[in-house]
C-alpha cells in the first residue's frame, strides 16, 4: 500500500518532462520559423525580395546546415553581410562558397541574381546537371563550378554570358559535346573544361575567341582533329589538349600563336611529323609530346629560345637533331623505331637467316615483324615474327626455294600506359636473299687450293634431282642451271669453283626436290 504514492510521483515527474520538452520543442521550431522562415527574406530590404529567395534556394538545396562556414544565412535580414556573399548598390555581385561542403544540386533559382558578377562553388560535392538558367545572368564574369560532381552536358545557353571571362568547369562528370556555341563568348580569356567525360571533336568556334589567353580540355574522350582555327588566337599563352583520343597531325597553324608558352599534346593518336612552323614560337617553353605516333622531328624545333622542358617519349622518330638531346636527353630510349643493320645468310642445316642490331627500346611488349616481297618496291607480307624486341635473328621459312626475295623488319610496341597507340616503325631497308630447304645431313669439304668442294649427302628415292646453293645466290656453275640432275639414289658431287680462287663461297647448301 505504501508503493502506490511514490510510483504515481514517478508518473507524475515522467509526465511533466514529457510536457516541458514538448513546449521547449514547439518554442524552438518557432524561432526557427521566424528566422529561417519566410519572415527572414520578407524582412530583408537591403537587396530585392526575388534575390533573398535565390538565397535561400540555394540554401536549402545543397544542405546549408552541413555548410562549413553559414554565418547569418537565413538567421539576419542582412543578406549582404553572410558568408560567402558580397552586394553592390543594392544587388548581389558575388556568391563565392567554394570548399565549403555544399552537396545537392544547384538551384534554378540562382537565375534571379540578376546583377551577380561572380559565382564560385568550386570544390564541393555538387550533383545533378549544370542549370541552363545560369545563361540568365548577363553580368556574369567567372563562372567556377570546377571540383565537384556535376554530370549531363553542358549547357549551350552559357553562350549568353556575353561578359563572361572565366568558364572553369574541370574535374567534374560532365558528358557529351564541347557546344560550339561557346565560341559566342567573345570576352572569355581562360577557358578549363579538362577532367570530365567529354566527347566528340573540338569546336573550330573555339579559334574565333580572340581574347583566349588559357584553354584545358586536357583527360577527356575527345576525337578528331586539332581544329587549325585555334591558330587565330594571337593572345593564347597555354593550350593543353593531353589525354584525349585526339588523331592526324598536329596543325602547322599552330605555329602562329605568337604568345603561346605552354603546348601540352601528349597522349593523344597524333601522326606524321612534328610542323617546322613551331619553330616560330619564341615564347615557347615548355612542349610535350609524348605517347603518340610521331613519326620525325626537324631542326626547326631547336628554334625557340626559350625551350627549357620537351618530351618527345613513346613515339616512333628515329633520328631528331642535337638541342632535341639537350632537352630531352633519353628521348631515344623509348622509340618505336625499324631495327638497324638487318642482313640475311644461308646457315648450313638451317637455311636463310636474317640478323639485325636491336632497338634501344625493348621494354613494353613487342617484336619484329619480317615481312617479304619478290621485290624491293612491292608490298611486304609478314612472314613471322620475333618472341619479343629483345631477339636479333628469325630463320626465313615456308617460302619457295631458288627464288630471290627482298627481306625487311619492322618493329610493333603495343598500347600501354598512357600510350593508347599501338605503334609500328617503319620498314628497315630491305635485304636480298634466297630462300632453301636444307638436308641436314650434308656435308661440304672444301679444298683451299683450287676452290672446289666434295659434298656429301643421304640420298633419298623420291628426289627428283638435287640443287646446289651458295650464299649470297644460287651457284650457276653446275650442270642444268645449278641442278645436278639425273640420279635420285645420288650421294655426292663435285662442284667446280666458277669465279676464280679468290671468289668465296660463304657456304654450299644442298637441297633435295620432291618428284
Amino acid at each position: 500500500m505504501e508503493r502506490r504514492p511514490r510510483n504515481a510521483l514517478i508518473i507524475v515527474a515522467i509526465l511533466f518532462v514529457a510536457y516541458t520538452t514538448a513546449i521547449a520543442a514547439t518554442i524552438t521550431h518557432a524561432e526557427h520559423a521566424l528566422t529561417q522562415g519566410p519572415d527572414v527574406c520578407a524582412g530583408v530590404t537591403e537587396i530585392p525580395g526575388t534575390e533573398c529567395e535565390a538565397l535561400r534556394a540555394l540554401y536549402d538545396s545543397t544542405q546549408g546546415q552541413s555548410w562549413t562556414s553559414s554565418t547569418g544565412w537565413l538567421q539576419t535580414t542582412t543578406p549582404c553581410e553572410w558568408y560567402g556573399v558580397s552586394c553592390s548598390q543594392g544587388h548581389v555581385v558575388l556568391l563565392a562558397l567554394f570548399s565549403n561542403n555544399l552537396s545537392g544540386t544547384i538551384p534554378p533559382e540562382l537565375a534571379q541574381l540578376s546583377h551577380l558578377q561572380r559565382l564560385n562553388l568550386s570544390g564541393n560535392r555538387l550533383t545533378g546537371t549544370i542549370p541552363p538558367e545560369l545563361g540568365d545572368l548577363p553580368d556574369l564574369r567567372y563562372l567556377l563550378l570546377s571540383d565537384n560532381l556535376l554530370s549531363g552536358t553542358i549547357p549551350q545557353e552559357l553562350s549568353a554570358l556575353k561578359n563572361l571571362t572565366y568558364l572553369f568547369l574541370y574535374s567534374n562528370q560532365l558528358s557529351g559535346e564541347i557546344p560550339p556555341q561557346l565560341g559566342e563568348l567573345t570576352d572569355l580569356e581562360n577557358l578549363s573544361l579538362a577532367e570530365n567525360e567529354l566527347s566528340g571533336a573540338i569546336p573550330s568556334e573555339l579559334g574565333t575567341i580572340e581574347t583566349l589567353n588559357y584553354i584545358n580540355i586536357a583527360l577527356n574522350q575527345l576525337t578528331g582533329e586539332i581544329p587549325p582555327e585555334l591558330g587565330n588566337l594571337g593572345n593564347l599563352e597555354v593550350l593543353k589538349l593531353y589525354s584525349n583520343h585526339l588523331s592526324g597531325p598536329i596543325p602547322d597553324e599552330l605555329g602562329d600563336l605568337s604568345a603561346l608558352e605552354d603546348l601540352w599534346l601528349y597522349a593523344n593518336r597524333l601522326e606524321d611529323a612534328v610542323p617546322s612552323e613551331l619553330g616560330n614560337l619564341m615564347r615557347l617553353e615548355r612542349l610535350f609530346l609524348q605517347e603518340n605516333q610521331l613519326s620525325s622531328v626537324t631542326s626547326a624545333l631547336c628554334s625557340p629560345p626559350v625551350l627549357v622542358a620537351l618530351d618527345l617519349s613513346y613515339n616512333k622518330v628515329p633520328t631528331a637533331p642535337a638541342c632535341v638531346g639537350a632537352a630531352d636527353p633519353d628521348w631515344a630510349e623509348t622509340q618505336t623505331v625499324a631495327p638497324m643493320s638487318l642482313s640475311a645468310r644461308i646457315v648450313p642445316g638451317q637455311g636463310t637467316q636474317l640478323t639485325w642490331a636491336p632497338i634501344q627500346y625493348t621494354a613494353d611488349g613487342g617484336y619484329y615483324e619480317i615481312g617479304y616481297a619478290l621485290a624491293p618496291s612491292a608490298p611486304y607480307t609478314t612472314l613471322g615474327t620475333t618472341a619479343n624486341k629483345s631477339n636479333t635473328s628469325f630463320t626465313v621459312t615456308g617460302l619457295p626455294v631458288g627464288v630471290t626475295y627482298s627481306f625487311s623488319a619492322r618493329t610493333y610496341t603495343p598500347a600501354h600506359g598512357e600510350q593508347q597507340n599501338h605503334l609500328w616503325s617503319d620498314y628497315s631497308g630491305p635485304v636480298t636473299g634466297y630462300a632453301v630447304e636444307v638436308d641436314s645431313t650434308a656435308s661440304i669439304a672444301r679444298d683451299p687450293e683450287d676452290g672446289s668442294a666434295d659434298l656429301q649427302w643421304t640420298a633419298i628415292v623420291a628426289a627428283s634431282h638435287y640443287e646446289v646453293f651458295r650464299s649470297p645466290q644460287p651457284y650457276f656453275s653446275l650442270e642444268d642451271n645449278g641442278r645436278l640432275a639425273g640420279a635420285p639414289r645420288r650421294r655426292a658431287a663435285h662442284l667446280q669453283r666458277s669465279g676464280g680462287r679468290n671468289d668465296s663461297w660463304d657456304c654450299l647448301l644442298l637441297r633435295r626436290a620432291q618428284r
